[in-house]
């Protein structure tokens, strides 16, 4: 493949990511029964990661328009949400769809956001990802997000009293909560290494696939 119909290919790919991402971000907030329930979704990693997924394909998409440099630091960015909303993706399924079933056109913005979106990043990741920028330090780094939205909901959660998904709701016990705080660190411990062991395939898979795709 040409370098050049690479590229627009790529483009074409962030274009489209860029699109679904914002029309099933736009849906879910405008769709909520009021303002102050659209804002509230915003407290829901789901919907963080989802956002990021819009920013960086926009801003991607903006680099290629005006003929920007992609940075390591922007490289940093795209593998850490693809981990990040490969998370969504996964708990969702594991833990969430179960007992999230949402109708009317909510029930197609649940699968954009928990399935299409997350898995078309981590798709986008292994394809598109530049092999110079690959560096191994970068899994482990990406690990501080989660870690961050996990810590922010514990304290919101002691002061408020709520807690966005019940695996961190340290409160009560299940299917209400994950019943104790020491559940709430062995279950963050063991998703963490998860995905840092993720993180490395990916990084390993896109290695050697860049190897045979020259570009």
């Amino acid at each position: 493949m040409k370098k050049s119909l690479y590229s627009l290919f790529r483009t074409i790919i962030e274009i489209i990511l860029f699109l679904v991402s914002g029309v099933a971000i736009f849906i879910e907030f405008f769709s909520s029964s009021s303002v102050e329930n659209g804002l509230h979704l915003l407290s829901f990693y789901t919907m963080q990661t989802n956002i990021m997924v819009f920013i960086c394909m926009g801003f991607l998409v903006y680099c290629f328009l005006f003929k920007k440099k992609r940075t390591k630091a922007t490289y940093f960015f795209i593998g850490g949400i693809a981990i990040w909303i490969m998370i969504t993706g996964v708990l969702y399924h594991i833990f969430l769809s179960s007992i999230h079933n949402p109708s009317g056109i909510k029930s197609i913005t649940n699968v954009l956001l928990h399935y299409v979106v997350p898995w078309s990043m981590v798709g986008y990741f292994v394809v598109f990802y530049d092999k110079r920028y690959i560096n191994w330090i970068f899994p482990l780094l990406w690990t501080s997000y989660p870690i961050v939205y996990l810590i922010i909901s514990l304290i919101r959660g002691k002061i408020q009293g709520f807690y966005p998904y019940w695996f961190i709701n340290p409160t009560a016990e299940y299917p209400a909560g994950i019943g104790g705080m020491l559940n709430v660190f062995w279950f963050s411990c063991a998703i963490t290494v998860c995905f840092v062991v993720a993180g490395y395939i990916l990084l390993a898979l896109r290695y050697f696939l860049s190897r045979n795709i020259r570009l």
